[in-house]
């Protein structure tokens, strides 16, 4: 067989346009043999910063039919990366996969995330020439610890064609628990129970239910959640309880159906007794209520308008309330835009 020997070497190259998101990348690949029987090393590392950096580096060895590559040293997040990836074509595609992260450092994300995760994850995709894509993908999350905490996870979920199946997903820590099961094809539920809900979100406090569905029909996404809080705090803001229920329809309106209400809530030094918060219709078409009240002071407020452009655009329909001089209202609708720039 004619003799292969290749030796390829790029530098910041972009791929963002195949793969978004992506920064520049270096290349190293070097081969020896033959298109029957080949092998080599390889070396890809990326130039950006955070999440965005890592390396990989191993060996490869291959045919016309099929390739090996086992991943020696890798680097991602101040951790260490090691696997192997098998792809093998004669008869369609099939693509197995292992990888192993050890002492990886969230931190480098955001430093409100210290600790270290240590991680594998083993997959398998198949797509026969005369069947549809299927696959699987398992991942362990070993002890691991996460701002102080013990952190321990399982992922196990397989793809039948164009449907996601979540067979199990766990997350488990020291005053919070989150379980996720189902099929996107009908529904998948999911639940969140914290004790602590400073274990998952910096800087907060208090607890935290919540449970739902997620659903899809014709590639549109809907589905509900309920929950309830109680001596929450995060940043400023404080509640003793709070109760919230919502619903997404999977339809191209995405109608929504938002419920919230909270007791004993302050915001640094202004406090609210009671608060409510309601919408109903859809992005493009719906109506906001939003009334508070505390000793001697109350708000009530109707908007109606739509989102759209990153913009909500619409009108004030109505304002009341009372207060130590007396009951006032609004004397005519209002209009009223907000988008991340301004409120006019």
């Amino acid at each position: 067989p004619p003799a292969l020997q290749l030796h390829l070497l790029a530098e910041k190259l972009d791929l963002s346009t195949e793969v978004p998101g992506l920064p520049p990348l270096d290349a190293s690949i070097d081969l020896t043999g033959s298109l029957d029987e080949y092998q080599g090393t390889l070396r890809l590392a990326t130039s950006g910063t955070g999440i965005r950096s890592g390396s990989l580096a191993g060996t490869v060895s291959g045919t016309r039919e099929e390739i090996s590559l086992r991943l020696d040293k890798g680097a991602w997040l101040d951790g260490t990366l090691t696997g192997a990836v098998h792809a093998q074509w004669s008869d369609g595609l099939n693509l197995a996969a292992k990888l192993s992260g050890r002492n990886i450092q969230p931190s480098r994300i955001s430093p409100a995330w210290d600790g270290v995760v240590n991680l594998d994850v083993e997959g398998e995709l198949r797509k026969p020439e005369a069947a549809s894509l299927c696959g699987k993908i398992e991942g362990t999350l070993l002890a691991s610890r996460l701002r102080g905490r013990q952190l321990t996870g399982e992922l196990s979920a397989g793809i039948d064609d164009q449907d996601i199946i979540l067979h199990r997903l766990l997350l488990r820590g020291k005053g919070f628990d989150i379980k996720a099961s189902g099929s996107l094809a009908r529904k998948i539920d999911f639940a969140l129970l914290a004790d602590d809900l400073g274990g998952l979100v910096p800087e907060s406090a208090g607890t935290l239910r919540l449970s739902g569905e997620l659903r899809r029909r014709k590639g549109l996404i809907g589905g509900t959640v309920r929950g309830t809080a109680g001596n929450l705090r995060v940043d400023s803001l404080r509640a003793g309880s709070v109760l919230l229920s919502a619903e997404l329809s999977e339809s191209a309106e995405h109608a929504l159906e938002l419920h919230c209400s909270a007791q004993d809530m302050a915001y640094d030094t202004f406090e609210i007794r009671k608060a409510s918060l309601d919408i109903l219709g859809t992005l493009l078409r719906h109506r906001i209520s939003l009334a508070f009240s505390s000793p001697g002071v109350s708000a009530n407020t109707s908007l109606e308008g739509k989102y759209t452009n990153g913009s909500w655009l619409g009108y004030i329909t109505a304002l009341s309330g009372t207060d130590g001089i007396g009951p006032w209202r609004m004397a005519e609708p209002v209009a009223l835009t907000v988008s991340s720039r301004r409120i006019t």
